[in-house]
Order: structure tokens, then sequence, then C-alpha cells
């Protein structure tokens, strides 16, 4: 009777175990810090593909949209490059202003957008950009330890 109880004892062990190592990590949350380090190195991307020209720039853009929210990232290549006739130009993140933004969802009224009006799974957070238009404000969203960001000029 003691064998028997020991492993069941085990055997619940195991699965415990199994079950705590294999569940997703969706509820890690970013901390502050290490969302500055990623949207730092995003953006600091970014102004390097400018650098190498309109096509790496493009590419790097659409590289580090938010995943499944357009149907073809070729068809945002083309799309942006028909509507702005180049580049967004260099972007400069504002770090001080960086905070979470959980509630935040993207925002509806883009055709070709398939994430209109939903949260974003990751953590987001907004902060001030600096482009070569002026200053605005921008979500970035952190998901799977990589930074993505949203470009509305796809969906227009």
């Amino acid at each position: 009777m003691k064998f028997k109880y020991s492993i069941s004892l085990i055997a619940f062990s195991v699965t415990a175990c199994l079950f705590v190592s294999t569940a997703p990590n969706a509820s890690a949350s970013v901390s502050l810090s290490q969302a500055k380090s990623l949207i730092r190195a995003l953006y600091y991307g970014q102004q390097q593909a400018y650098q190498r020209g309109v096509d790496a720039e493009n590419a790097y853009e659409v590289a580090h949209l938010y995943p499944g929210m357009y149907s073809s990232a070729k068809a945002c290549l083309i799309s942006m490059e028909s509507q702005m006739g180049g580049t967004y130009g260099p972007a400069v993140p504002d770090l001080t202003t960086l905070d979470k933004d959980p509630s935040w969802a993207v925002p509806t009224g883009l055709p070709k957008n398939k994430l209109s009006g939903r949260v974003p799974r990751g953590d987001t957070f907004v902060l001030d950009v600096k482009w070569v238009n002026g200053l605005s404000t921008n979500h970035v969203t952190i998901l799977n330890g990589k930074a993505y960001y949203y470009l509305w000029v796809c969906g227009s």
C-alpha cells in the first residue's frame, strides 16, 4: 500500500513539473527597463536601415510590424512605397516618455488591418517618437522577447 502511494506521489510531482515548465509565458510581464532596451534596439535598427536606403528601411519596418497585422508583408511594402514615395525617415524614440499601456487596442478604420479594435498579445507600451514629420505618440508591443511597432501606412 505504501508503494502505491509513493508511485502516485511521484506521478503527481512529474506531472506538476511538466505542467509548470511547459506552460506558456504569456503572463510574464516585461519591465520598463527590459522594454527600453528592446525598443531602443528596434528604433536603432530602423535608423541603421535608413542609412542603407529606401529598400532597406522599408524592409526593416515591415519585418518589425506586429505579427498578423497585415495579410502580406509584400503588400505592405507596395502600399508603403506607393503612398509615401520613400520612407518614414529616421525615428528617435523618447524613452523618458515610455509607459505601459496594457488596455490599448489597435485603432479601427484601417481596411487592410486585420487586428483593428483588438488588444494585441504581449506587453504594449506607449512613447513619443520624433519622426521627420514631427513628434508622434507611438505604441510598441513586446511579444516573445521581440519589439514590434505599428505603421498605419500599410492599412490605408
